[in-house]
């Protein structure tokens, strides 16, 4: 006696649809980063904001863009100089001081009395911001004076780059070296508009 067979058949399992492979590195961008590229040209073509009427585009009042609302002092090193930018854009001003070398820091008291770190001389400058003549800060034995600071109280901080310190300056006078230890050409100065503790 035959055995029935035992052969079922398999239904037949549709394929999966086939995933494009990634495109080869060097054989062109995929398209979805073209369309990335595009946008953000589109994007940075479109104004964010219409400016008022009779204002220049991104300025409230008309000006061009500028450093902020107040004048902005730069000590050229090079040149031995020190210029002022007028609020709000304009032609650079020379201040009006001479005999520097290599200026370096510089720290402006809210009376607009500019100090200015006259390194290649050893001493530090101010530059009454009435208009009067200018004066030595008395210091004794700096060292390329590089930073300088106020604190609200009027005391003037100075990096004492060669001598490795820092020192204060009182606006009562005086001249006394900052507790600190291993510091090695310290340049930079910045206090807290605050009051500080020093």
């Amino acid at each position: 006696m035959s055995r029935p067979s035992t052969t079922r058949s398999i239904a037949s399992v549709p394929s999966a649809p086939s995933i494009p492979s990634a495109p080869k590195r060097g054989g062109g961008q995929p398209h979805w980063r073209l369309a990335a590229m595009a946008a953000a040209l589109l994007l940075c073509a479109v104004p964010v904001a219409s400016a008022a009427p009779g204002t220049t585009p991104g300025t409230a009042d008309g000006h061009p863009p500028a450093h902020g609302a107040a004048s902005l002092y730069v000590s050229d090193y090079s040149d031995n100089t020190v210029l002022r930018l007028p609020p709000g854009g304009g032609a650079p001003v020379m201040v009006a001081v001479t005999g520097l070398i290599r200026p370096t820091g510089m720290a402006l008291a809210p009376s607009g009395d500019l100090y200015i770190s006259d390194t290649g001389n050893n001493r530090v400058v101010r530059v009454p911001g009435d208009g009067g003549p200018r004066s030595v800060v008395p210091t004794t034995d700096l060292s390329r004076p590089i930073g300088l600071a106020l604190n609200a109280d009027g005391d003037l901080y100075i990096a004492d780059s060669f001598n490795d310190r820092v020192v204060k300056v009182p606006v009562r006078g005086g001249q006394r070296t900052v507790p600190v230890a291993g510091l090695r050409t310290p340049a930079g100065l910045a206090i807290p508009s605050k009051r500080a503790g020093y």
